[in-house]
């Protein structure tokens, strides 16, 4: 009789294990669905109005004429002049899906050395500081698109682009971030986004190599197209 009572109970865990194991594996699926839909989400369908706002360390700091773009990190020589590596991405985009450009302007300028600008950017991050903007968007309202393009500094955004963030809300809005690095990609900053815009929808950006290698452009068109803003 006894062993027949320890046979019985080993029959019940055993039962038991076997469907946690099921509800394991069907709570693990239906997680990898779920992340594979959010990576596969398009912009509806239909006519948008597209803000590309972007944070560059040209024209959030005074930079000699004669600044060295070759050692500089964030700098790129175009046609137009010198110019922030995430202003050439913004205008990239803006090439390829219209809208308006604005760049987030600190009213403090930045130290032009970039070595000073990284300590400042980490003693920022590390105080959470929202720097003081020196322009708004006046129609923020009239936009249904918000295309975000900003550097990782110190494994996150730089704190002005949180007060941009801070100052509206972007509830129903569609966000798409592209992030320049050396090789932190967006870190945790799509997360963040989503905390700070809960209620907007986030769609799959684009981590982008601060060199800016020759086929950016094109990966920036290919990601566009991949959900939905150009055929």
């Amino acid at each position: 009789m006894k062993k027949l009572t320890i046979l019985l109970l080993l029959l019940v865990v055993l039962s038991l294990t076997a469907c946690n194991g099921r509800k394991n594996a069907e709570t693990n699926t239906s997680s990898g669905e779920a992340q594979t839909s959010k990576s596969e989400a398009k912009i509806s369908t239909g006519s948008h109005k597209v803000l590309v706002v972007y944070f560059s360390r040209v024209g959030n700091a005074d930079l000699p004429k004669n600044v060295d773009t070759v050692a500089s990190a964030s700098l790129k020589v175009t046609k137009g002049g010198v110019q922030g590596n995430n202003e050439v991405v913004a205008k990239m985009i803006q090439k390829a899906v219209g809208g308006d450009l604005f760049l987030i302007q600190r009213a403090d300028k930045l130290p032009a050395d970039y070595s000073v600008i990284e300590r400042q950017g980490q003693e920022e991050r590390d105080a959470n500081m929202r720097p003081k903007l020196a322009k708004h968007v006046k129609n923020m309202g009239s936009y249904d698109v918000v295309i975000l393009v900003y550097p990782n500094w110190w494994f996150d955004m730089p704190m002005a682009v949180y007060s941009f963030i801070d100052e509206y809300d972007l509830s129903g809005k569609t966000i798409v971030p592209f992030c320049t690095s050396g090789g932190s990609g967006f870190s945790n900053s799509i997360e963040t986004i989503g905390k700070l815009e809960p209620k907007a929808t986030i769609l799959e950006g684009l981590e982008i190599s601060q060199d800016l290698p020759n086929n950016t452009e094109d990966d920036v068109n290919k990601r566009l197209s991949k959900i939905g803003f150009i055929k």
